[in-house]
């Protein structure tokens, strides 16, 4: 098996045992272990995003060692349980890498006086006066409450 297995040695590396396999207790075990590590590479995929905006030299630092040892696990491990067994120094730097997706305490803040700033405004738009004279509102509300009780 040569370079051109290598797409489907990565995809066996990183995401088995898959949800459909059967197998031991350890296996299905293994299996909440897999669905965690899913996690952690999505999380880590928002913050490989985040990071080329704001931090490449973090990002280029964390990927200098996950990137090779995937790489290396996936050309030296056929067997799934050992893959699983010894990933976990992969799923530690994934996991690292995954907590820098979580916005800092200055983007909470930011987003959060955003959110108020949008609260009130819509406040705003609520208190304008309408063009329409308060006989007239009175006088459809007695209209509409006399509807409801002649209809059905």
């Amino acid at each position: 098996m040569g370079i051109g297995s290598l797409p489907i040695r990565l995809i066996y590396t990183l995401f088995s045992p898959f949800p459909w396999m059967g197998g031991t207790m350890g296996l299905q075990l293994g299996k909440i272990d897999t669905l965690i590590f899913w996690y952690f590479i999505y999380r880590a995929a928002i913050a490989t995003r985040k990071l080329l905006r704001t931090d490449r030299s973090t990002l280029v630092s964390l990927l200098v060692f996950i990137v090779p040892c995937t790489v290396a696990y996936a050309f030296t491990m056929a067997n799934m349980g050992l893959m699983l067994r010894q990933r976990l120094p992969i799923v530690t730097m994934v996991a690292l890498l995954a907590t820098l997706s979580w916005p800092s305490r200055e983007e909470v803040a930011r987003a959060r006086e955003a959110r108020k700033k949008r609260l009130a405004e819509r406040e705003a738009l609520q208190k304008k006066p309408s063009l329409v004279p308060a006989r007239t509102t009175a006088a459809l509300a007695l209209a509409a409450g006399l509807r409801r009780q002649d209809g059905p």
